[in-house]
């Protein structure tokens, strides 16, 4: 006999929208009308066999309305789903939104047609494909291809599909799009789309010819330039006007040999000294002036590792410098990993075998200055974003371990390196991506073993403090002055108490227990203003409970912070 029971403690804040024990994500879409944020919820997994591309799980999506006027709450199996088929959107406990363009309307991973799966002449073909779904009108579709990316401002998306090498695409505008074929290298430039057409005199063999081109929005293609042999671009951002950096291999005597740079108002191409054209670009300082590059040497003997060397460029003025082992020591294979520029500075940090040293802007540049002897940089991720960074978004502030990695990271100034740095999480433990609170504080988790019960930290840079909030949790997000995080987490049941912190005195209020999966209301827009409290009173949060046992309680529930 199964015995069905009521939670302790009562019901969870705030207004239930189906009830229901089997579903397993959810998340808000941005809104972009006054209209709240939609909320959806993905169903039970469930797979498919298929004897070419073996196990395949799918879900279903379901949009629910709210508030709405009280009552029981509906079942999943009374709920029509909104888009049948799709991938499994996040795993985790924090419910994560698939990309969504400036209209609201989602992307969505979903299974191809099933006779192209089965189809032998297709044997590369991909199980899913990218299909587009409107919330406010309630349609899906067109099909968008294998892989997107979007404009800065969201209003324009390219799908490209590289299946069998044909690279063909479509660029989609808010009410119309334009079919492509033969793209290479696409690249969006604030809002303007740039991509190489490669002409090929047979399916897979080399560039016959190579084309640059500009699409403005709603608006005609544009010729650039053109070439007999292989173009390739990388935008270059920052200053006051943006430029393409063009590699042209082999070049003809029409234009610059190699590199060269093209401003993108003008169209005025500045050459690159031919000596770079055999190098690896890596990255340009955050005011566009300097280009770095590598050069990899073949060892000598058996024995010997590669030599890296990276050079800086500073393609305005021509001034320039070869940073070799010589200098500033040995750097491992993958250098592009080992160097980084500060946010906001034309200065380059790199982690070499004699420890983290910065090349600072011109008058200096060929100095290299040793930080911090003892510790070595090391990447730090911010939670919410997937970016990797040694620096925290403002620069003033770096990460570093101990060559022996124990565990612990360390916060120290980046223009006083005389301040010891501040271990922001004990030895022994492994920290988790940090949440940056807005005034320069972090909120850290760690834990000697399991993600999912870490001890959060409260780091004060300014003050030199690392003060414990609370302990066998995890953060779901962070204001500026409260995080709502899932605490008593049990591994087995997967499920923890949703709690709100207050960062300054600590103290906590729960909102419900048995709760397994969080999302919280991006508001109006996905790109968040840097001053918006994401937390303020009144931001929605849904979340999904489900208890040891069968209970009324189960489902998806939405509710306002106090």
């Amino acid at each position: 006999m199964v015995l069905s029971c009521l939670p302790v403690g009562g019901p969870p804040a705030g207004q239930q929208l189906v009830q229901d024990r089997t579903l397993t994500t959810i998340f808000f879409t941005p809104s972009e009308s006054e209209a709240p944020s939609p909320v959806f919820s993905t169903g039970p997994y469930r797979t498919i066999g298929d004897t070419r591309l073996g196990q395949i799980t799918l879900t279903d999506l379901y949009a629910h309305t709210y508030p709405g006027t009280g009552g029981t709450a509906p079942g999943l199996k009374s709920l029509r789903p909104t888009v049948e088929k799709i991938a499994p959107i996040q795993m985790g406990a924090v419910g994560k939104s698939p990309p969504s363009d400036i209209l609201g309307r989602l992307f969505l991973t979903t299974l191809r047609d099933q006779s192209s799966l089965a189809s032998d002449s297709d044997p590369f073909s991909p199980p899913h494909e990218i299909t587009r779904y409107d919330p406010q009108h309630g349609t899906v579709g067109p099909v968008m291809s294998d892989t997107i990316r979007f404009s800065p401002s969201r209003a324009r998306v390219f799908a490209v599909d590289f299946l069998g090498g044909s690279n063909k695409g479509t660029l989609f505008d808010l009410e119309v799009s334009r079919d492509l074929t033969d793209v290479s290298g696409p690249v969006f430039v604030e809002e303007d789309f740039y991509y190489v057409a490669v002409a090929r005199s047979e399916p897979y063999g080399p560039p016959s010819s190579s084309t640059l081109l500009r699409i403005k929005p709603n608006a005609e293609p544009e010729v650039l330039l053109s070439s007999s042999q292989s173009l390739s671009i990388t935008a270059i951002r920052g200053g006051q006007t943006p430029h393409l950096l063009v590699h042209q291999s082999p070049a003809p005597s029409a234009l610059p040999t190699g590199f060269f740079m093209l401003d993108l108002e003008t169209l005025a191409s500045t050459p690159i000294p031919a000596d770079l054209k055999d190098l690896s670009f890596v990255s340009a300082s955050p005011s566009g002036r300097w280009l770095l590059f590598m050069k990899t040497a073949a060892p000598s003997s058996g024995e010997e590792i590669p030599t890296q060397t990276l050079t800086l460029f500073d393609w305005t003025t021509g001034a320039r410098t070869d940073l070799s082992p010589p200098l500033i020591g040995a750097m491992e294979l993958g250098a592009t990993a080992n160097s980084e520029w500060r946010p906001g500075h034309d200065e380059l940090w790199i982690q070499t075998d004699k420890g983290t040293f910065k090349v600072i802007e011109p008058g200096d540049l060929v100095t290299a200055v040793p930080l911090n002897p003892g510790l070595t940089s090391r990447m730090f991720q911010r939670a919410g974003t997937g970016e990797f960074s040694i620096f925290t978004r403002d620069g003033q502030h770096w990460f570093s371990r101990s060559p022996d990695y124990d565990g612990a990271v360390y916060l120290a100034w980046v223009d006083d390196p005389t301040l010891p740095p501040l271990p922001i999480n004990p030895q022994g433990t492994v920290a988790n991506p940090y949440w940056e609170v807005g005034d320069g504080r972090l909120l850290v988790g760690a834990s000697p073993d399991d993600a999912a019960r870490q001890e959060l930290f409260l780091v004060d840079p300014v003050l030199g403090t690392s003060r414990v909030l609370a302990g066998g949790g995890q953060v779901v997000a962070v204001g500026k002055s409260r995080a709502p995080t899932l605490l008593a987490w049990d591994g087995g049941r997967n499920s923890g108490t949703l709690t709100l912190i207050d960062l300054a005195s600590g103290a906590q209020t729960v909102l419900a227990e048995d709760v397994y999966v969080v999302a919280v209301d991006p508001g109006h827009s996905a790109d968040v203003p840097p001053d918006t409290d994401i937390l303020g009173p009144g931001t929605e949060i849904a979340f999904l409970s489900r208890g040891r046992f069968d209970s009324p309680y189960d489902g998806l529930w939405v509710t306002r912070l106090p």
